[in-house]
């Protein structure tokens, strides 16, 4: 049903025909008194950039419309002279006919409305709407189905009760006859009692044994949330450049969160699978050295192909210009890195004192008794080493510390160090045809060939990954489900608050403005806290609430690989995307990525429900 409505959505945008363009609003100007020489402009996106002359000759009589690109507000300011005056900030509607009014060099220009034109963030709230009715649905169903199968379940029970209490006079009858062939088998009994004594202790011991641990559903669903948002991004997410494609250089998106999330959730699930194979090694009679290195053998072998699925995403006809990194090496890297740390970091027992990984007595990750209280030191040393390279190494022929996006900022006096050090690295280890061509800061502020996935991000992308093992680790060491909820929440809340503080609750011009594309330690922080927070809200409805299921999500989670691969290659073809010669109008674009996303669910649900599953 979701579906047909969202084919339906798409079908009667496509027919329509506009004849204003997209993203445009249309811009006049005049004065209200005297004459000026210029109005000059930019664009807020572009950060300390230089100034561009809109409308010359500034007169009462007012200036032909120009056409302004209006996702970001833009900033203005008149010339006189030799006199600069800036008049404000204004946003503007897609689609609206605005006369600007300027009254003088020092005060607020005024912005008559010709025509309001419209919000254009509309059809992204209704698809919202729809994606929410959708979800209330899904509960909905799932949990009347519970209530009546607990209905069933009670009724009959009753009937099985109303039976055993039927037979139970004619049971007493029976009791003084089988009370006397009772006595004769107890003799029997105590003489079996000491072999099936050793039995039990046998039992017991088995059962001391760590097994294979249940799959907590909610670490597939929220892997599987993520990997819709990742699509969607890679998609263009509507092409809502302000909100929700990735930022261009200094701030946050809901794109930019995408990627980070999936390696967070890697973490969770890393400690959960090298225990697992731990477990079965262990089951089928290695020592636990020897599982140890099995453990490392599989690692290895997961980490090279996911690297070698990087160079097959980044497909190139020369290998002189192939990208040599991306996300899957990331992937790569980071869960390397980890779970070396899970196999060799020791543990402390607070009787035995510091253990070998592959002691037995360290096995027990559950004894309240083994702490591992050693895991932090590598990955927090990857992201002191990322902070303190990033503030005191200077790239040549740039100032130390610099890191910003270079190009035409601050008049060009940064012009080639785009990225500093960060960059600098990056080419040298790399080479310039290896690394990423087409990075937003190129064309938005005339930048240098940024890679966005480069070494000094895979440094706290390692970090990241730690953080997402703690998740997994709280709920292995915590009992009562509801603390684990709150110190998911607290933890999250606590490193949200880190990201802010390093920022300085702005997106400019902080201490460390949050940077996607530099991975630097307050996108980790805002990052690694939206991954606890959003993981306790998963956990709290799919695995202690149990209201929500973590359908279609879950789906998707169970063979993410798969699907990530795959949509990387099928993804610009029908039925997954749609191309149009002319971009109509917003609600087209955003029920084609939506539509997209929405086959890539279905499929994997497809594949759930046939039991085929791809890892590595």
């Amino acid at each position: 049903m979701l579906s047909l409505a969202l084919f339906l959505c798409f079908v009667l945008a496509s027919s329509a025909s506009l004849e204003k363009q997209m993203n445009q609003a249309y811009i006049r100007v005049k004065s209200q008194h005297d004459s000026f020489d210029s109005l000059e402009v930019v664009s807020t996106n572009c950060h300390h950039c230089p100034f561009n002359t809109l409308f010359e000759n500034i007169t009462t009589d007012p200036s032909a419309y120009k056409s302004m690109n209006m996702e970001y507000p833009l900033l203005f300011r008149v010339t006189k002279g030799e006199t600069v005056g800036t008049v404000g900030t204004h946003s503007f509607r897609e689609y609206g006919v605005y006369t600007l009014v300027v009254r003088s060099l020092n005060e607020t220009m005024d912005v008559e409305v010709e025509d309001p034109g419209h919000n254009y963030y509309v059809p992204l709230f209704f698809m919202i709407g729809i994606t929410l009715v959708f979800f209330g649905i899904v509960v909905t169903v799932e949990n009347w189905k519970k209530a009546k199968g607990s209905d069933e379940t009670k009724k009959a029970n009753g009937s099985q009760e109303t039976k055993k209490a039927n037979g139970s006079q004619e049971t007493k009858k029976a009791n003084g006859s089988q009370e006397t062939k009772a006595k004769g088998r107890d003799e029997t009994k105590e003489k079996a009692n000491g072999s099936q004594e050793t039995k039990a202790k046998g039992r017991e011991e088995t059962k001391e044994a760590p097994g294979k641990s249940p799959r907590v559903a909610s670490i597939d669903v929220f892997r599987g949330m993520a990997l819709c948002l990742m699509i969607f991004a890679n998609y263009g997410a509507g092409q809502y450049w302000a909100a929700l494609v990735h930022a261009t250089w200094d701030g946050i998106t809901l794109s930019d969160f995408a990627f980070p999330l999936f390696i967070f959730i890697q973490g969770i699930s890393l400690r959960l699978s090298i225990r697992g194979s731990f477990n079965r090694f262990l089951k089928e009679g290695h020592s636990p050295l020897r599982s140890t290195f099995k453990c490392l053998r599989k690692c290895l072998k997961r980490a090279v192909i996911l690297y070698l699925l990087t160079w097959l995403i980044n497909q190139s006809t020369s290998f002189k210009t192939i990208r040599f990194l991306g996300v899957l090496a990331y992937f790569a890297a980071a869960g390397l890195v980890n779970s070396l740390v899970l196999l060799f970091a020791p543990v402390y027992h607070t009787k035995l004192g510091v253990l070998s990984r592959w002691n037995a007595r360290a096995h027990y990750a559950d004894d309240p008794q083994v702490h591992e209280c050693f895991d932090w030191i590598i990955p927090v040393l990857f992201g002191i080493a990322h902070w303190g390279i990033a503030k005191f190494v200077a790239a040549p022929h740039c100032p130390r510390g610099y890191t910003g996006p270079g190009g035409v900022t601050d008049d060009g006096r940064y012009e080639g160090c785009t990225g500093g050090i960060y960059r600098y690295i990056d080419v040298q280890l790399l080479g310039e045809e290896h690394i990423y061509h087409g990075a937003a800061v190129t064309y938005v502020y005339g930048g240098n060939n940024f890679e966005c996935e480069g070494f000094m991000g895979m440094m706290n992308a390692i970090l990241l990954t730690y953080l997402g093992t703690l998740v997994s680790q709280i709920f292995r060491k915590v009992q009562d489900p509801w603390k684990c909820v709150r110190l998911y929440f607290a933890i999250g809340a606590s490193l949200l608050l880190c990201a802010g503080l390093l920022c300085g609750f702005r997106q400019f011009d902080g201490y460390m403005p949050i940077n996607k594309n530099k991975w630097n330690t307050s996108f980790i922080a805002i990052t690694g806290g939206t991954g606890f927070c959003v993981f306790g809200l998963t956990y709290m409805l799919v695995d202690v609430l149990k209201v929500w299921s973590g359908y279609p999500y879950h789906a998707v989670g169970m063979n993410s690989i798969l699907i990530y691969v795959v949509h990387e290659f099928l993804g610009d073809y029908i039925p997954f995307s749609y191309k149009f010669q002319k971009k109509s109008h917003w609600t087209t674009m955003i029920n084609s990525y939506v539509l997209g996303v929405g086959m890539w669910i279905l499929i994997a649900n497809e594949f759930y429900r046939q039991g085929v599953f791809f890892k590595i």
